[in-house]
C-alpha cells in the first residue's frame, strides 16, 4: 500500500508540481515552505557550507572549490546525492553556473537539510520550490 500525496499546509506550492516528487521529499519541501512562512523576502533561510578544498594535495585535481561540481574536459559537471545514490546532472559551461544548479536541485530535494554554495533569500528558495524537478 503506497501512502497518499502529502498535501501542503501553506496551500502557495503548486499541487501538480509536488505530485512529481516523491512522498518523503514533499514533506521535506513542506517543512522548508513551513519555514520561510514568516520570514521577511529579503532573510537568508538557506546558508552556503564550506568545501574541504584538497586541490594542493592531489596531483591531477579535477575539483572545483563548489559542492557537487567537478572538471570534464572543458565543463563542469554536476553530481548530487538523492535517496542515497548518486545522480549526474550534466554539464554546463561555467564553474558558477554549475554550482548553482546543483544549489537549487539540492534545495528541491533536501529542503531545510541542503548543503549548498550560496546563500540564498525567503523570496529565491520560495521561487525554487515552485519550479519542476530539476533531477
Amino acid at each position: 500500500m503506497t501512502p497518499e500525496p502529502y498535501s501542503c499546509i501553506l496551500g502557495n506550492l503548486n499541487a501538480e508540481v509536488e505530485t512529481q516528487f516523491d512522498f518523503h521529499f514533499q514533506r521535506k519541501r513542506d517543512q522548508l515552505a513551513n519555514h520561510i512562512r514568516f520570514k521577511m523576502p529579503n532573510d537568508y533561510v538557506v546558508k552556503p557550507y564550506s568545501k574541504v578544498f584538497k586541490g594542493d594535495e592531489v596531483r591531477n585535481f579535477r575539483g572545483s572549490k563548489f559542492r557537487g561540481i567537478s572538471k570534464n574536459g572543458n565543463s563542469w559537471q554536476i553530481l548530487v546525492m538523492i535517496n542515497r545514490q548518486k545522480k549526474y546532472l550534466g554539464t554546463l559551461p561555467s564553474e558558477e553556473q554549475a554550482a548553482r544548479f546543483y544549489d537549487r536541485v539540492s534545495i528541491q530535494y533536501q529542503g531545510l537539510k541542503a548543503k549548498t554554495n550560496f546563500a540564498y533569500t525567503a523570496a529565491q528558495v520560495d521561487q525554487i520550490l515552485k519550479m519542476a524537478p530539476l533531477a
